[in-house]
């Protein structure tokens, strides 16, 4: 019996999986849906909560533009109305009677009678002085003239024409301003101005009646951003200046649009504005937020508690649809359960025609093949053991053969490390070697040379054939000096012995002085030596170890150039400086220039016979760029050239 029992645990669980799914998609067809709606119900909710808002400040904005527009229309009236009746009245005074004093009194006393909001008028002459003056309540005061020259009210009447003073508090207690014109005669010749001190108690009035919805309200200030009228007026008598709130900023700056901000009395409010162009003030008209907050809660709240009322009748829906499902599928639950006891015989009687009706079925049918497929598991079993235990014998047969291997293979790998370390200690006694050698030669060398130095100082004693053998020999002597030292350069390299002496240095100066010492050698040769060199910046470099480098580039182009010319080019490339050196040489093959840069490496027998050559130059060249922190690389076509790039950073 054990041994089916994992077979039907496998298949009771894809049973279970099958239940979960089942109950997965009818869950999903009902849920889907609900979720959907609810998703979409919740938008257009918050959309037209969205809309409302819109529409609410679109209308709060409106009725705010509507009312600083009439209250603006409005002063601008009264003011206008009174510089219009003075325009009129010096205009009279000009052109008709000139100053005649009893005439002018009448008149002045008339337009005092006519308009209520004029406190006090005077006709002041060209010189400055008062001659005829009016002023309401106070005969004495009347006849009090005055030198007013110095006053603003009279020059810039005469420099600019209409002047309007700031605001003041009368000692009524009440706003006054003065109003100034200038008086033509006949020939439009200012004559004389006319002044006049105008009650604005009733903007004081105007304003302080003046509603926006409930709870808003409107001041007025002027172009320095002094509050001069509101509602309350003892603020007003306090000289208030405004200039840091933001509607009284978008005045004075001229910024026609709304804002919310937080007002002088310390309250968020919708504000706007709207200017009194006579006289340069602004009419600024605010409503506290918590109205308008006010009005959107109660909105907002209709909309949330519709939206909670839909989502709990879906809930309820879903409930009493998921009880009818949670019955037949407890039966399913509970069948599984007893055939994952063993009980192969339990049926389940569900006889829908759903989802669940069929999975039922398949279940009963799944009990049947169970019971069948018994049998043939244990005896498949059986034969699976006497199987398994042959296989077992000849796997321990193989393993002997495996482990024979193996040691075997070891004993190979012993060798072969032993053969690694013997080469090793051969490469480095060929270091020592060539080290060696190479000291060993220098010595006699140096000897060598000094004694050509004296031949040659002798060379006018010397036949012809003898000045031929001491140059063959000083040529022979300086290729063998080339040798030795790129040798001793290359055993210091393998042995880590060399060291870069970093300076700052400029590698345009540097080419050029490279190029300048092999210029004869050249032109011994007919070829033109060119140079192309961008504006560079100075780098971090070797300079002796760099100028190793372009040498031995430059002059292996020469060598392996017989006609054209060589070009030497160099310029920034983001954080490098790249060097390229051109010729028109012979050309190296594709199979010999991936061996190009390594020691001893010579492309040609005859060639290095033809050139000369040590096939160490091009190996010290690369490990001194690369020493730098630079790469060099080569591309060449046979029989057209061949051109060498190498780049050193510049940090």
């Amino acid at each position: 019996m054990k041994n089916y029992y994992p077979q039907n645990n496998e298949i009771i669980s894809r049973m279970e999986k099958s239940i979960k799914a089942i109950f997965s998609r009818i869950g999903l067809k009902l849920i889907i849906p609900y979720l959907i709606i609810s998703f979409f119900t919740l938008i257009l909710i918050a959309g037209l909560i969205y809309y409302n808002y819109n529409v609410q400040i679109d209308s709060i904005q409106k009725i705010q533009e509507e009312i600083s527009l009439k209250s603006s229309s409005e002063i601008n009236y009264y003011i206008k109305n009174i510089i219009d009746e003075l325009d009129l009245f010096s205009k009279d005074i000009g052109k008709t009677n000139r100053f005649e004093k009893n005439l002018n009194i009448k008149t002045l006393k008339n337009l005092i009678d006519y308009d209520p909001s004029i406190y006090s008028l005077s006709i002041i002459n060209i010189e400055g002085n008062e001659i005829t003056k009016i002023v309401r309540y106070n005969p004495k005061a009347s006849l009090e003239l005055r030198d007013v020259s110095s006053q603003e009210k009279f020059k810039k009447a005469l420099e600019e024409g209409i002047y309007l003073s700031d605001i003041y508090i009368s000692e009524y207690k009440v706003p006054f301003i003065s109003i100034s014109l200038p008086i033509l005669d006949e020939n439009n010749t200012i004559i004389g101005v006319l002044t006049s001190e105008a009650d604005l108690s009733p903007m004081w009035g105007t304003i302080s009646k003046i509603r926006v919805k409930k709870t808003g309200y409107v001041y007025v200030v002027d172009q320095n951003a002094n509050l001069i009228a509101y509602k309350d007026v003892s603020l007003v008598k306090k000289k208030l200046n405004l200039e840091h709130i933001q509607g009284v900023k978008n005045f004075l700056n001229n910024i026609p649009k709304s804002e919310t901000y937080t007002s002088f009395n310390n309250e968020k409010v919708i504000g706007t504005w709207k200017s009194i162009d006579i006289a340069g003030w602004g009419v600024i008209v605010e409503l506290p937020y918590k109205e308008v907050s006010q009005e959107l809660l109660v909105l907002l709240f209709i909309g949330l508690s519709s939206f909670v009322i839909f989502i709990l009748f879906i809930i309820i829906i879903l409930i009493i649809i998921f009880k009818k499902l949670l019955a037949p599928l407890s039966y399913l639950q509970k069948g599984v359960m007893e055939v994952k006891g063993g009980n192969l015989d339990y049926k389940i009687n569900i006889t829908s025609k759903d989802e669940i009706g069929e999975l039922a079925f398949a279940f009963n049918q799944m009990t049947k093949d169970l019971k069948k497929s018994r049998a043939v598991i244990e005896k498949h079993t059986e034969n699976l053991e006497r199987e398994v235990s042959k296989r077992t014998k000849e796997l321990n047969e193989n393993f002997k053969e495996v482990n024979d291997t193996k040691t075997a293979a070891l004993n190979m790998m012993e060798d072969l490390h032993e053969a690694n370390e013997e080469l090793k200690e051969l490469d480095k006694a060929k270091s020592n070697f060539l080290n060696i050698i190479s000291h060993e030669l220098k010595t006699p060398l140096t000897a060598v040379i000094a004694h050509l130095g004296v031949l040659e100082d002798l060379k006018t004693n010397l036949t012809p054939d003898e000045i031929k053998s001491v140059e063959a020999i000083k040529r022979n002597t300086s290729n063998l000096k080339m040798l030795i030292e790129n040798i001793l350069e290359t055993s210091r390299m393998e042995a880590k012995k060399f060291e870069i002496n970093l300076t700052k240095v400029s590698l345009e100066y540097l080419i050029k002085m490279v190029v300048a010492d092999l210029m004869v050698l050249s032109e011994k040769k007919g070829l033109k030596l060119i140079t192309k060199i961008s504006k560079l910046p100075k780098i971090s470099m070797d300079e002796e170890r760099t100028r190793e480098i372009l040498n031995n580039l430059i002059t292996n182009a020469i060598k392996f150039t017989e006609n054209g010319s060589i070009t030497v080019k160099a310029k920034k490339i983001r954080n490098y400086i790249s060097v390229d050196v051109i010729d028109t040489g012979i050309g190296i093959s594709k199979e010999n220039l991936k061996k190009i840069f390594e020691k001893f490496y010579q492309i040609d027998p005859s060639l290095a016979r033809k050139y000369g050559g040590t096939g160490l130059g091009l190996s010290i060249t690369k490990q001194l760029v690369e020493a730098q922190g630079g790469k060099i690389s080569v591309k060449s076509v046979l029989g057209k050239g061949s051109t060498f790039s190498f780049k050193l950073p510049i940090k």
